[in-house]
Formats: structure tokens, sequence, C-alpha cells
């Protein structure tokens, strides 16, 4: 899955398409922003999104499914 590669968590700026209006917020591996994103209230999930290198953007639902993973690393980190 490709849970150490390098990641950018971005805000969704409504508007447009997919990629209209993101904000670069910060960096991290993709493990350690899914948890992040997980943790946050679910009315909050929808404004973040990530974007994994080589790779695609991952939207809140998308997200969400991650963090429940049998073999997703941070399980402590999220109570989902």
């Amino acid at each position: 899955m490709g849970w150490t590669d390098y990641a950018t968590l971005q805000l969704r700026d409504g508007g447009g398409g997919v990629l209209h209006g993101m904000k670069r917020l910060r960096t991290g591996t993709f493990a350690e922003l899914i948890a992040f994103v997980a943790s946050l209230p679910e009315v909050e999930r929808e404004a973040y999104a990530i974007a994994k290198a080589g790779d695609r953007l991952f939207l809140s639902r998308e997200i969400r499914l991650l963090a429940e993973r049998p073999d997703f690393p941070l399980h402590s980190a999220y109570d989902g």
C-alpha cells in the first residue's frame, strides 16, 4: 500500500473540479496523514484530501476506508 510513501495534506477549497483550489497544509507519510484526517470529526473530514507521491488524490471516504484496513499501521492513532 505504500504506507511510508511521501504525501501531502490538502485543503479542498470548493468550486471547480477535484484539483480546483487545493491548498497544501502539511506533509508526512501516507499513514500519518490518513491517521490525522481519520481522527478529525466526521463533518471536518470532507474539507481534506491527501495527495500521495507518484499516485493520486485520496478523498475523505477513501481515507476513512484506508484507516479501517486491518493492515493500517497506525491504528492506535485512529479511534475509528
